[in-house]
């Protein structure tokens, strides 16, 4: 949906956060806690959603050192019992229709609404002034495959179903890129947290999560770019397509300013891992 209505996107949740985060300063609120998204763990992204999220989060990141609330964050996944997908099929179940998944073989990882509260709680708990720190679930378990999902649903219905694969919509052709794992140590990979943020990462008392600092940007060059990405916002003439480019460019750019401050040789371990020809070769059909 995002990717169709990119103004009223880029306007919910940028500037939308924007204003939430002026109320909390301006009222005494005491904590605020911000869900993100896995795909914020993108080095960079084209994509309007994920590209939406990172920048809430460097502006949450932005709120943190200088406001007066204390921020807090999370990291979530897709929803295996409270999510938009699992509802569509839900749907076509019930009313006998062809049930449509993007494509075989295509997982992800997946938690429940019971994981997201605790995560939420305990990053109250958690949230420290002027550090925003986000959390995520520690252990996702293993990917799960959406045909699976969709077969379940369709046997637990009793009826006899037929499954349509629509091929990828825009806004979730991205794919993955390798160097967001630290293939130094991938037993202990996990998908919401990149390699580069992962150096910084710390395991909760628990066991249970995950807890890791945001990446510092350089927040005169987020002020630009969002200027300019409100320019254009503000102008009812323009496309979605300038809206969504100037969204890029701030993501790029913005970017640039915090792995710029990354040790060399882990961003050189990063651009191997994610450009392994051998993985490559993999990827173009040869599987």
């Amino acid at each position: 949906m995002a990717e169709q209505r990119v103004r009223d996107a880029v306007s919910t949740n940028i500037m939308g956060t924007h204003n939430v985060i002026q109320f909390c300063e301006k009222y005494g609120v005491e904590k605020c806690i911000f869900s993100s998204t896995g795909k914020a763990s993108r080095y960079v992204t084209g994509e309007v959603y994920a590209a939406t999220k990172k920048v809430c989060e460097w502006l949450f990141d932005q709120a943190a050192q200088s406001g007066s609330t204390v921020y807090g964050m999370v990291r979530f996944t897709h929803m295996l019992d409270n999510s938009a997908a699992c509802e569509q099929f839900d749907q076509q179940v019930k009313r006998g229709k062809i049930v449509n998944i993007h494509a075989p073989d295509k997982y992800v990882c997946g938690q429940n609404v019971h994981e997201a509260v605790s995560l939420l709680l305990n990053s109250l708990v958690v949230a420290k002034p002027r550090n925003l720190e986000f959390l995520v679930c520690r252990n996702l378990g293993w990917p799960v495959e959406t045909l699976e999902v969709a077969l379940y649903k369709i046997l637990q219905s009793g009826k006899n179903i037929p499954i349509y694969f629509q091929g990828s919509p825009v806004g979730y052709e991205e794919g993955f890129f390798r160097g967001n794992v630290d293939w130094d140590d991938p037993s202990a990979f996990n998908l919401l947290v990149n390699a580069i943020e992962k150096v910084s990462s710390r395991v909760d008392a628990s066991g249970d999560f995950i807890v890791t600092p945001v990446l510092p940007c350089c927040f005169e060059r987020l002020e630009a770019e969002l200027a300019a990405v409100r320019k254009v916002l503000n102008d009812p003439t323009s496309a979605d397509s300038q809206i969504k480019q100037a969204l890029a460019e701030c993501i790029m750019k913005v970017a640039c300013s915090i792995y710029s401050q990354t040790p060399i040789e882990l961003l050189s371990k990063v651009l191997n891992w994610g450009t392994d020809p051998e993985y490559l070769q993999l990827g173009r059909g040869q599987r």
